[in-house]
């Protein structure tokens, strides 16, 4: 079941309730921080791109059996964050994903984007429970930058 993303005007607290109830994502109001969203939990990862492979890859996912999930991107990193769900990585990956200035990252807490804030937004925003599996989205980076195919 696909929803609409909750408009500019909701709160952070309604916002973070839209990202557990409706999307399935662990989140809460950072403490520490001002308007800030963030999530964590061991079954998610976030795999992090340079913005042109990122475009790509979500291109690739768009085109292929499957579905792209949530993304965003920052202005302060310049990268795009792909939320997937933690699964099996081939021992192969870490070094491959690195030659392509790739990062994963499991079990963490990271930032989601919030409406009053401009330097993180959602190039494909969360509707819905699913997530891509890690794998999924590494072998669309494989195949769109082929230097870290083994």
């Amino acid at each position: 079941m696909h929803v609409a993303v909750p408009p500019l005007e909701t709160t952070l607290e309604e916002l973070c309730d839209y990202y557990r109830e409706v999307c399935g994502i662990p989140a809460f109001v950072s403490a520490g921080g001002v308007n800030t969203i963030r999530a964590s939990g061991d079954d998610f990862c976030v795999v992090t791109t340079p913005p042109h492979l990122g475009a790509a890859v979500r291109s690739r996912m768009d085109d292929v059996p499957g579905r792209c999930g949530p993304i965003s991107s920052s202005t302060l990193s310049g990268r795009w964050m792909f939320l997937a769900r933690v699964g099996p990585l081939d021992t192969y990956a870490d070094l491959e994903l690195a030659a392509a200035n790739v990062g994963i990252t499991d079990a963490a807490t990271f930032p989601l984007p919030v409406p009053s804030t401009a330097h993180r937004t959602w190039v494909v925003p969360p509707t819905d429970t699913y997530l891509p599996t890690r794998d999924w989205i590494v072998d669309a980076i494989r195949w769109c930058h082929p230097r870290t195919h083994r």
